[in-house]
C-alpha cells in the first residue's frame, strides 16, 4: 500500500483510504481480550495477541468449546472454534449406539 494512502487528511481525521471505502484497520475490531493500540503518527490500528482458528469437521462437543474458553481465560491465544455442528451428550450417545 502506498504510504500516502494511510496518512491523515487534515482535521477530518479520516485517511484517504477510508474516503475511498477501504478500511485502514490492520485486523478488524473484535471483542478480543487483547489490547488494541494506534500510533499517533499513523492512522493504522494494530491488535496485540495471537488468534487461533479451529474448525472441526464432523462436529464438536460443548466440552471442547469450554476448553477453548478456559485456554483464553488463562492468557492463551484467542480461539475461534467452528464446526459442522455442535453435539450435545444425548446425540453423542445415540450416535455411539448406532455404530455396528
Amino acid at each position: 500500500m502506498p504510504k500516502e494512502s494511510m496518512t491523515s487528511t487534515g482535521n477530518s481525521g479520516k485517511s484517504s483510504m477510508a474516503s475511498s471505502g477501504i478500511s485502514s484497520v490492520v485486523r478488524g475490531e473484535t471483542s478480543s481480550k487483547f489490547k488494541s493500540y494506534s500510533s499517533s503518527t499513523s492512522a493504522v490500528k494494530k491488535i496485540d495477541g495471537s488468534r487461533q482458528i479451529v474448525f472441526m469437521a464432523g462436529g464438536a462437543c460443548y466440552s471442547e468449546l469450554r476448553a477453548a474458553n478456559e485456554l483464553m481465560e488463562k492468557g492463551g491465544p484467542e480461539v475461534i472454534l467452528g464446526s459442522t455442528h455442535f453435539i450435545d451428550p444425548s446425540t453423542f450417545v445415540k450416535s455411539i449406539a448406532s455404530l455396528k
